[in-house]
């Protein structure tokens, strides 16, 4: 989705009254394989930027699971490029953080979760 159809996107879901609670990030990459992890990173920073022309402030991923042998090594790994990852989100998102949306598109508020309660029966 290029930066003109996000711009779209935010628009009409905004008109009705709605906001978008989070992106998935998943690209099949275990960040604890330092041989393909600085792709997996470039693919999240990618992700983040999305995110904020979306007006979200959660982008979720899978990171992989840790072997059986040498998992302190490739955890090791995995913290560091997550931890990179996640420095960008800060910096990035600070920049431009999500607008709030008091009431979901049903009239419901918005509770401080971020989630909404049921209707009343």
């Amino acid at each position: 989705m290029d930066a003109r159809a996000r711009k779209e996107f935010v628009a009409l879901y905004r008109k009705a009254g709605l906001s978008l609670s989070a992106t998935c990030a998943d690209f099949g990459v275990n960040y604890g394989d330092a041989a393909k992890a600085a792709r997996g990173v470039e693919l999240l920073r990618r992700a983040v930027e999305q995110a904020v022309d979306l007006e979200t402030g959660l982008v979720t991923t899978h990171i992989g699971g840790l072997p059986k042998t040498n998992a302190a090594a490739c955890e090791e790994t995995m913290i560091g490029n997550l931890n990179e990852a996640g420095r960008y989100a800060e910096n990035t998102a600070s920049a431009s953080p999500p607008k709030p949306v008091s009431k979901t598109a049903a009239g419901w508020p918005v509770c401080s979760s971020g989630s909404t309660p049921p209707p009343s029966a």
